[in-house]
């Protein structure tokens, strides 16, 4: 029996402490939230030279060029490279490299 009201009286004590540490951080004061100036909001971004598009295009029509002076046995090894290089970036979920080595495979294949 009295082990059972020091157990009590810890738990009293206990809780009277967590009530008053708690107390002002549950009843603090509601701010309204401060929204960001509106001057720091970026600016779109103009970009000088080449598109990536024009790039994109120029990297395929150079890669055209120099696949056509290939013999059909280093086509097929290119091919082959090139597939194992798409499915490793499947694989890694990197799909700018998968739409890239996809390209590279559709030049080979025609």
């Amino acid at each position: 029996m009295e082990t059972m009201i020091k157990k009590l009286a810890v738990i009293c004590k206990l809780l009277a402490l967590l009530a008053v540490g708690t107390g002002p951080s549950i009843a603090g004061e509601f701010r309204p939230l401060d929204m960001p100036d509106q001057k720091y909001q970026s600016a779109p971004r103009t970009y000088q030279g080449k598109s990536a598009d024009q790039n994109y295009n120029s990297t395929y029509r150079q890669f055209k060029a120099d696949v056509s002076k290939k013999t059909p046995a280093e086509r097929e090894s290119l091919r082959s490279y090139f597939k194992d290089k798409r499915d490793e970036a499947i694989m890694k979920e990197q799909w700018q490299e998968v739409k890239y080595y996809t390209g590279l495979l559709d030049i080979l294949g025609q």
